[in-house]
């Protein structure tokens, strides 16, 4: 939910360009994660989809040494899921991400008649493994002894300082992806009113033209990650017996915080 005035009962809390993401061990945050369909055609084909929703915790474990640099390692867990792990690093360029173990979950997948989803003419399972996949378009590096996977150019998650206007590579090769600050908005949630910097994803074909088709935003506070919102447009649905599709929809992911221990 955005929105856009203050009150003494309900106090905005701002964000600044000093802002630098709450890696102390031991925090952790609680979030809300869903997927609702809309604008679902033909009509015939509303009973095979199913809003859904989970609870997930991420949470700061330890300082942990990988590959000879000292990094932070941040846990997600579900009860739907197996654990997941990502490493990072506070630096004075910005919030950098190194590896991860596993990829990290987003919502369950419920039992449906659906079969595949198709978008860009490739084929997915479920939504998630369609937004996991648009996350990793970029080259690894190797694997190291406990299933660690190094990435061969780490990324630069928030560019420091932080301002409007701000854009900068987060992955560089096979489908660019840039990160830019487009502005803030405060966005209330169960844990209080946060001031945020609202992030896009850029995801650039070879002309440097925007797709439209995914739009992804990360809401961003002094709490760290407060919401993050996704939108899939026109993907198509496919089942065994009709592969080329049977329907078009549009989606909508959203991870909130409802949930903070510091």
């Amino acid at each position: 939910m955005i929105q856009s005035c203050n009150d003494s009962s309900n106090p905005i809390i701002p964000v600044d360009n000093n802002f630098i993401y709450p890696l102390k061990i031991g925090n952790h945050w609680n979030y809300n994660a869903s997927v609702v369909y809309s604008n679902i055609r033909p009509d015939s084909i509303k009973n095979r989809l199913t809003n859904y929703s989970i609870e997930l915790r991420v949470s700061v474990t330890k300082d942990t040494i990988l590959d000879s640099l000292q990094v932070i390692e941040m846990k997600e867990e579900s009860q739907d899921y197996p654990d997941s792990y990502s490493y990072y690093s506070n630096e004075e360029e910005g919030l950098i991400k190194y590896a991860y173990s596993n990829t990290p979950s987003l919502v369950l997948p419920k039992t449906s008649a659906v079969k595949k989803f198709i978008y860009k003419n490739k084929y997915y399972n479920s939504i998630e493994e369609l937004i996991k996949k648009q996350e990793e378009i970029i080259n690894l590096s190797k694997t190291s002894y406990d299933s660690i996977i190094i990435l061969d150019q780490p990324r630069i998650i928030y560019k420091y300082p932080l301002d409007v206007g701000q854009e900068w590579i987060f992955s560089p090769s096979v489908v660019r992806i840039n990160k830019e600050v487009i502005g803030k908005e405060i966005v209330k949630t169960n844990v209080g009113s946060y001031e945020c910097y609202k992030i896009q994803w850029k995801y650039l074909d070879s002309n440097g033209n925007t797709d439209n088709d995914f739009v992804y935003y990360e809401y961003v506070s002094s709490k760290g990650m407060l919401k993050t919102e996704i939108i899939i447009k026109d993907l198509a649905i496919a089942t065994i017996e009709h592969p080329e599709g049977i329907g078009q929809v549009d989606v909508k992911y959203e991870r909130v915080l409802n949930g903070i221990n510091f």
